[in-house]
């Protein structure tokens, strides 16, 4: 096993065994009301999200920085660019509930309902999730060459695609904790592929430097 793959596996069990046990003490402190720091936008959890969407942000952005530095940039740059800024408009809104105040003081009142069971006026998750996909798409291309960083990404679309349709569905404290678990666990997966091409540019640069 190489240095740099020692060093990202430890990264991957530090980020995902800190945020389980992070989690299982918010569930366990007020046991058996499990929800009360999970399921609310600001609550403890949420916070969580925020921290991720801003690791994410960063990351997107050393990746950036990392393929300017190649001769070669093309697409990938603004891709990385774009990203990251996507991931830093997401953790604002996570934080500051954008959409939910927007959704609440003008979308509420037209009442349209894209789907029978969704709340009147949330007209701005879908578009949240059309651009993602369509962001996400690119990413895919961007980071199949990894084969770790394909897998973590894979596993966060399609836990954030379960997010997202559970918050379309009015309902309780629990599933809207299990939304914002899933929500958590989709963000720390697209976060842990991005690290993993960091790593992996990183362990191809060692490599050359020692040629």
């Amino acid at each position: 096993m190489s240095r740099w793959h020692l060093i990202s596996r430890v990264w991957m069990v530090t980020a995902w065994g800190g945020t389980v046990i992070f989690t299982l003490l918010l569930i366990a402190v007020d046991w058996p009301e499990y929800w009360i720091h999970i399921s609310s936008e600001k609550s403890v959890m949420g916070w969580l999200e925020s921290v991720l969407l801003f690791a994410c942000a960063f990351t997107a952005a050393l990746l950036a920085s990392i393929t300017y530095s190649d001769e070669v940039k093309g697409l990938r740059l603004w891709i990385w660019l774009v990203t990251s800024a996507g991931f830093a408009f997401l953790m604002l809104d996570e934080r500051l509930m954008l959409h939910e105040q927007i959704r609440e003081r003008f979308l509420e009142q037209t009442g349209i309902k894209l789907l029978p069971w969704m709340v009147e006026g949330d007209l701005l998750m879908p578009v949240y999730a059309l651009c993602g996909l369509a962001v996400t798409f690119y990413l895919y291309r961007e980071l199949s060459s990894y084969r770790w960083s394909r897998s973590f990404l894979l596993v966060g679309i399609g836990v954030g695609i379960v997010a997202v349709g559970i918050d379309t569905i009015p309902g309780g404290d629990g599933l809207a904790a299990a939304e914002e678990l899933l929500e958590a666990g989709a963000i720390l997966s697209i976060w842990s592929s991005m690290m993993m091409a960091v790593f992996s540019e990183l362990e191809n640069r060692s490599r050359i430097t020692n040629t």
